[in-house]
């Protein structure tokens, strides 16, 4: 058949099923309803045409039928390549652009789908087939995951909306593959797919997709038996809700408002409140620590809080310890030690560039209850549990703790310490009859005696129970209580979340009696239940008690991630790619039993292989395992291999298992970054080839550039009509940075010469003038050498950061000065002697001036604390440091600014630039000129952030230093997608008037007035 005829038959397809499909959902190109032998013979006819002749608009059906079905196979790496290679004559015939333009005419003709969101904006031209695949192979299977992992959270409302469908699935999708994730930015079209999978049997699925096409799809499912059963469970769980049909594509709901806040509803059905818990150190101390909530429903409740909930660490307040690895929050509830008790104002968890809408939720429900004192019942497992109602019980033993001073307990109470500074603790151990001493005790302490009425959950257990008046139930559970009282009553009354207490009556029950009580079914959030008793003697009062009840989701069970696991493995980020797993910008930290021996293997795929071509059994470690000893052992027994080294460039994906035998087992998969622009290095005995992907489907033509290592900031122009694919580098090494519009990619290339004193050489780099203009345009090139990937061989990594850090002190020797940069060269590791000695000859270099000294000493006693610092805490110490440098009269040279700018502001920018100087020009967001040239006004302040960076660096040296960033202790959270700066308040201009203690007022505000 003829591609005329082919395309008169697609024609009359798709004229038919637009005819049937209703008005607002779209059609896709894998909906040709040809059968395998028709496809066959579609695909052999385009092949014949392009092979003689160019490709014509009376063809667009088949052609897009043909793209369409690329897509299909497409595995996240090579489009073009692979459409090329299958299809001869079309890399003379073809044309891409021609492509998009047949799709698009496909979409104006019958109501086609319409790519959209950020990943469609970067790859313009390949989202069109992608989209009309519906759902290629290698996404199958993360979609039946994410759809059995929402099956609990499932409601008709957001069933019968394919936009909310697709919201959530994009929620969930925060641990999937960057290649699906780029896919969920689609939530209509992703609620459309899911919705036609869920309801594949009912009259529905048709209306969505074309039922062969929905079935070639399933079939393609059902050969993974996990995600058949995966997605099985899934339809289970949406077909026993009330389904009246799609309600529209939908759109955005507005989102939730700032001012006002009125989205009260759907914070009181996200509980996020923390929980105190008391661990026994000894005999008479406890350890003080936060069990952070899981934030999971939070992110399904408000799906726009993604970035920060999977893209910032999480600090919590009172714990100098690490911050939680990205995603923590999201496993499950964490346990971390205070060794400083809150205040009761402060904010229990932080995220980096949190929204308002989240800093407002964690206002409202991430803080300490109200004090001075907090109680905690002693439980069998021998840890102490927060009583929020602050209600004993005879026979009970009891904890207390105040802020407001030690607790006088007299001689009833026993000694007891808490390991944390500003709470203090007693120990209450009642008796079982509680006589009139203790009663007096308890009155004082603020707190109160049980009555006679009791409360506990019964039948199918509780999540949680705390045994004192709060439980956790799922959402697919009915809770059921019993209510026991020890004399005669009248009645009792149940009210739920404020209702009349009418709503459930008990009738009279004697005395010790028993009533057993099923409550309705609750949606997700707090609750309240009040109980109040009734007794049959009237003169004796009415008595009432409150249990609170939290109604989850499930929480689908994460081996090794959840805190109740006997192995739990910790990543950051929580899905690495495979480029940054290599460079070593991955923490692994594995927890245990001491001593447990943990075994470790490596595996790496090919572009949609099942099964691996290179398999390495690592050597076994014992528990626990730290980042430095995770990074230590890959870097010994898998980076360093010559034979891992030789397959690294032709894998798509690399997959570590970790088996603690009966302790339980872990797999992490890390694929290759999927960008619009990347270079694909391959190995060739001693040489490489590159080869340039350009899917960005710009009509600006790629311009490339080489930067050698001997000259690492000068580029030379590469001209591609005049090199043919694969490029072949025999001996022309170094860095090749291709550029088309707002995408840029880079790729390192070492060299064959191993010689050790070639690669030592200093590089010869460009003088740099002193303005703020020359500084950023000096930072591109190492921009161009800090993003650039790295092929397998790992003499690369140690170029590059030589490279980087060559053209980082460069810059700095321009803002500090020539003395300065002596003395940093002096310092280096080849240079230098013993650390003291060299520290303290940088120190010297910061200032000569005698009124700097009480600033430079500063510096030089306070970076060994700072080194256990977050990198916050630095930058509001190193600020307040440099307010009081400031203030001195001597030193009001500081110019005014068109540009407004934060103190604090500076002082971060200061340090990103001497630590991390790729984040800067982004994080400023176009206020890098203005900063760089405030610290050229002030080159003492340069000076002491480097010192600050150059310190810690050196003192934290025993660690392994992983190759993601420059410098020992300074790894930055990642960038937010937008990042908001304060722009209200302009550089100070120093006055007369300033003094340390006015400046340290304009601190607290943040701002200069």
């Amino acid at each position: 058949m003829s591609l005329a005829a082919w395309q008169a038959r697609l024609q009359s397809h798709f004229e038919g099923l637009r005819q049937q499909r209703p008005p607002d959902t779209p059609i896709f190109g894998l909906e040709h309803g040809l059968d395998p032998s028709d496809l066959d013979e579609l695909e052999d006819a385009v092949r014949n045409h392009i092979a003689q002749s160019r490709p014509s608009i009376a063809h667009s059906l088949a052609w897009v039928v043909y793209a369409s079905e690329f897509g299909y196979r497409y595995a996240g790496d090579e489009y073009w390549q692979t459409f090329e290679q299958c299809t001869p004559g079309w890399e003379t015939r073809g044309d891409r652009y021609w492509i998009r333009r047949c799709f698009r005419d496909f979409c104006d003709r019958f109501g086609g789908a319409r790519p959209s969101g950020p990943w469609a904006d970067h790859f313009s031209i390949i989202c069109w087939p992608i989209t009309h695949a519906i759902l290629p192979r290698d996404l199958q299977r993360h979609l039946a995951r994410i759809l059995y992992d929402l099956r609990d959270a499932f409601t008709a409302e957001i069933i019968g909306s394919a936009y909310q469908l697709g919201q959530h699935i994009a929620a969930a999708s925060w641990n999937a593959s960057s290649r699906f994730q780029d896919f969920a930015q689609q939530p209509i079209l992703v609620g459309q797919i899911a919705t036609a999978l869920l309801f594949q049997d009912q009259q529905l699925a048709g209306t969505l997709i074309l039922p062969s096409t929905l079935q070639r799809i399933a079939t393609d499912l059902d050969q993974e038996r996990a995600a058949r059963t995966w997605l099985k469970t899934a339809r289970g769980a949406a077909g026993q809700l009330q389904f009246w049909g799609l309600r529209g594509r939908g759109g955005p709901a507005t989102g939730p408002r700032v001012d006002g806040y009125e989205w009260g509803e759907q914070v009181k059905r996200t509980p996020i409140e923390p929980r105190l818990v008391l661990r026994p150190a000894s005999d008479s101390s406890w350890t003080a620590l936060l069990e952070t909530p899981d934030l999971t429903p939070l992110l399904l409740r408000f799906p726009h809080l993604r970035d920060a909930l999977t893209g910032s660490r999480c600090t919590v307040a009172g714990s100098t310890r690490s911050p939680l690895a990205r995603g923590r929050v999201l496993y499950g509830t964490q346990r971390v030690v205070l060794e400083v008790w809150p205040n009761p104002d402060e904010v229990l968890l932080r995220f980096e560039h949190a929204p308002p809408e989240l800093e407002y939720l964690l206002k409202t429900e991430c803080l300490l209850r109200p004090g001075p004192t907090w109680l905690f019942r002693i439980q069998t497992d021998g840890c102490a549990y927060e009583v929020r109602s602050k209600v004993v019980r005879p026979g009970e033993s009891y904890i207390l703790l105040s802020s407001a001073g030690p607790i006088q307990a007299c001689e009833l109470g026993a000694a007891a310490s808490v390991e944390c500074q500003r709470v203090y603790a007693a120990r209450l151990d009642l008796p079982v009859t509680v006589s009139g001493p203790w009663q007096e005790l308890i009155e004082t302490l603020g707190l109160q005696q049980a009555r006679s009425l009791r409360v506990w959950p019964v039948g199918l257990p509780a999540a949680d129970w705390d045994g004192e008046g709060r439980g956790e139930w799922l959402v697919s559970d009915r809770p059921r209580i019993g209510i026991r009282v020890d004399h005669a009553v009248d009645s009792i009354l149940l009210s739920l979340d404020g209702a009349e207490p009418q709503g459930i009556e008990v009738e009279s029950a004697d005395s010790d009696a028993t009533a057993f009580v099923e409550l309705p079914d609750l949606l997700p959030g707090s609750h309240t239940l009040s109980v109040t008793i009734r007794p049959a003697q009237a003169e004796l009062g009415d008595e009432s008690g409150q249990l609170d009840l939290i109604i989850r989701e499930p929480r689908t069970w994460a081996p090794a991630r959840s805190r109740q696991s006997p192995l739990v493995v910790v990543v950051d980020p929580p899905v690495p790619s495979l480029e940054q797993l290599w460079e070593g910008a991955v923490r692994i930290d594995i927890h245990g039993p001491v001593g447990h021996s943990i075994a470790c293997s490596s595996s790496l795929f090919e572009k949609s292989a099942d099964l691996p071509f290179v398999r390495k059994a690592l050597p076994c470690m014992e528990l626990p395992v730290d980042t430095a000893s995770w990074t230590r052992h890959f870097q010994e027994h898998l980076r360093e291999n010559p034979e891992v080294q030789s397959a690294y460039d032709r894998a798509q994906a690399c997959q570590i298992d970790f088996d603690g035998a009966e302790l339980g087992a872990f797999s992490l998969r890390c694929e290759r970054e999927f960008t619009p622009l990347r270079w694909i290095a391959q190995r060739k005995g001693t040489r490489y080839t590159l080869t340039l992907m350009d899917d960005t489907g710009s009509d600006t033509s790629v311009q490339v550039a080489r930067y050698a290592f001997g000259a690492p900031d000068t580029p030379i122009p590469v001209d591609l009509s005049t090199v043919s694919y694969p490029l072949e580098v025999p001996d022309v090494s170094g860095l090749y940075v291709a550029r088309v519009d707002q995408h840029h990619s880079g790729v390192v290339i070492p060299p064959q010469v191993r010689n050790l004193d070639v690669l030592c050489a200093d590089a010869q780099l460009q003088d740099i003038a002193r303005s703020s203009d020359a500084i950023e345009k000096a930072l591109v090139p190492l921009e161009h050498w800090s993003d650039a990937r790295i092929p397998g061989d790992a003499l690369a990594l140690t170029l590059r950061q030589r490279v980087v850090k060559a053209l980082l002190q460069h810059i700095f020797a321009v803002i500090c000065g020539e003395q300065w940069d002596r003395a940093e060269r002096a310092t280096r590791p080849e240079n230098s002697a013993e650390l003291p000695e060299s520290l303290e000859l940088l120190a010297r270099a910061i200032s000569a001036e005698p009124q700097d000294q009480w600033f430079v000493a500063n510096l030089e006693w306070e970076y060994v604390d700072l080194a256990a610092d977050t990198i916050n805490e630095r930058i509001t110490r190193l600020w307040l440091l440099v307010i009081n440098y400031l203030s001195v009269p001597s030193r009001r040279t500081v110019e005014p600014q068109h540009v407004e700018l934060t103190g604090r502001w500076l002082t971060e920018l200061a340090l990103r630039l001497a630590s991390c100087p790729e984040s800067a020009r982004y994080w400023s967001q176009g206020k890098l000129r203005a900063g760089l040239h405030w610290l050229l006004q002030v080159p003492v302040l340069a000076r002491a952030v480097r010192f600050l960076v150059l310190a810690i660096d050196a003192y934290l040296q025993p660690q392994p230093l992983a190759s993601g960033r420059l410098y020992n202790g300074w790894e930055w959270d990642p960038l937010p997608t937008t990042l908001a700066v304060d722009a209200d308040v302009a550089v100070h201009e120093w006055s007369a008037e300033d003094s340390p203690d006015f400046l340290r007022s304009k601190l607290d505000t943040g701002k200069w007035q």
